[in-house]
């Protein structure tokens, strides 16, 4: 799916972190800071879980100096293979082939009548 949803990912992470760190989100704790997403969501879910390392766009403001990598990641009925990369990227942007202990902890549903098989 290209770049555009992992910078726009990695972005709302550091904007919510920096709300949090500047009093615009009240009550907001900026050091848990997860993502869910279902479907194609789920496989952006997956893909910023490992590519949180470096932005994957130049700086704008100080919320990019804000940690990118998410605290926790729900990935529901990831719609692709998580082992093959976004359709621009490299084979080392896949998902499962770069988790780490570094990764954050990740939370995997699948339903076996789902169009896109568990083995997907």
């Amino acid at each position: 799916f290209g770049s555009a949803p992992l910078m726009d990912a990695q972005r709302a992470v550091g904007l919510v972190r920096e709300w949090a760190a500047d009093g615009r989100a009240p009550g907001l704790n900026g050091s848990r800071v997860g993502v869910i997403g279902f479907s194609a969501g789920a496989h952006l879910a997956g893909h910023l879980s490992v590519a949180w390392r470096s932005r994957s766009y130049p700086r704008v403001d100080e919320a990019d100096a804000r940690p990118c990598r998410p605290d926790f990641v729900l990935m529901i009925y990831p719609w692709e293979s998580v082992t093959e990369p976004p359709v621009s990227a490299g084979p080392d942007a896949a998902s499962a082939l770069n988790v780490t202990s570094r990764n954050p902890p990740t939370f995997l549903t699948q339903t076996e009548d789902d169009a896109a098989h568990v083995e997907n």
